[in-house]
């Protein structure tokens, strides 16, 4: 029937981290991730690499495996990533490559990611207060496609 949703298909959320978090904010990221792969079926969690992040969302959402084996951590890159510190490596369960960042690494191929991201999630936790232009590029974009947008800082709220 037009307009039902499928409980069925698999969903993506896509990590936006940003600097190191507190262990209340760390709760509050592992709390919404259980909450989306119980009662949304989200079995994916997209994030980028970048030297300056902590990964501190996405090691959190990797203590859940255990908890849920159907769930996957993966990594999405360009290109023009190849050295990766073995840190990196060892949060995901896959890296992705997608075709729109299959090119030479240029000053757009970050912010091609995050809306690539963006576009294939159903989801995003995201940090509300960041000085990262292209997460606030991305989350605005979000907002556009109507994606269900969770902020875990400060002022956290939910769109």
């Amino acid at each position: 029937m037009v307009g039902e949703v499928n409980k069925t298909m698999e969903k993506i959320c896509s990590l936006f981290d940003y600097g190191n978090l507190d262990d209340e904010t760390k709760d509050k990221i592992k709390n919404i991730a259980e909450k989306l792969i119980n009662e949304e079926n989200v079995t994916k969690f997209y994030f980028k690499p970048d030297k300056d992040l902590h990964y501190c969302s996405v090691k959190t959402i990797n203590t859940l495996k255990e908890k849920y084996p159907q769930m996957g951590v993966f990594m999405i890159l360009d290109r023009g990533v190849i050295v990766l510190m073995r840190r990196e490596i060892d949060l995901c369960d896959k890296m992705i490559c997608p075709k729109i960042l299959d090119h030479k690494r240029n000053r757009l191929s970050d912010f091609i990611r995050h809306i690539w991201m963006v576009h294939k999630s159903d989801y995003i936790i995201t940090c509300y207060n960041t000085p990262e232009k292209n997460v606030l590029r991305a989350t605005k974009y979000a907002k556009i496609m109507k994606k269900h947008i969770f902020y875990y800082d400060e002022l956290a709220k939910t769109t």
